[in-house]
């Protein structure tokens, strides 16, 4: 990916790993699968932070650049962090929970709130979505990076870079 930065136009290789891409079989869609694991699952937080989720973006932006097409949905499969915590007994003779116990406690509080552990939301994404991020924080934190980057090549021992007149502007 090329950034334009200052300095002029700067190559960029992006990393990482995708859950997975796939078509909605009716509309041909593309799509993205993405994983969340979450304390509290919140319908509208997870529709509305969409539009803020970097990493979610992110993907659907390298899916475009791999692809040349922009996904248009995003499948989250949600899997709540369990809340129920192991006893630790309590007095002067109390004895810790057993893990056997733990665990039994665990499957019936997921037999009993199946649908609070495991949800999948299919949430439509805009291209003007994908291209706001692009230009409003993905290319900006990539300009900020090349710039930290290149200020500490030019002082690459690391004790020189805090002497006096050697600091890095862009390093915080």
């Amino acid at each position: 990916y090329e950034v334009q930065t200052p300095e002029g136009p700067r190559k960029v290789l992006f990393r990482g790993m995708r859950d997975g891409v796939y078509r909605v079989p009716k509309t041909g869609k593309l799509g993205i699968f993405e994983t969340k694991n979450k304390s509290k699952i919140d319908d509208a937080e997870i529709r509305d932070g969409l539009k803020a989720d970097m990493q979610t973006l992110f993907y659907s932006f390298v899916t475009f650049l791999e692809l040349g097409e922009m996904p248009e949905q995003v499948t989250y499969n949600i899997i709540r962090r369990c809340t129920v915590y192991k006893r630790k007994g309590r007095g002067k003779n109390a004895v810790p929970e057993t893990q056997e116990a733990y665990m039994k406690r665990v499957k019936q509080d997921i037999d009993k709130h199946n649908n609070q552990y495991y949800i999948r939301y299919a949430i439509d994404l805009l291209n003007s979505d994908i291209n706001y991020f692009v230009t409003r924080t993905l290319n900006p934190l990539l300009v900020a990076f090349i710039q930290w980057h290149d200020s500490l090549k030019k002082n690459p021992l690391y004790h020189e870079r805090w002497a006096e007149g050697n600091r890095s502007p862009y390093h915080f």
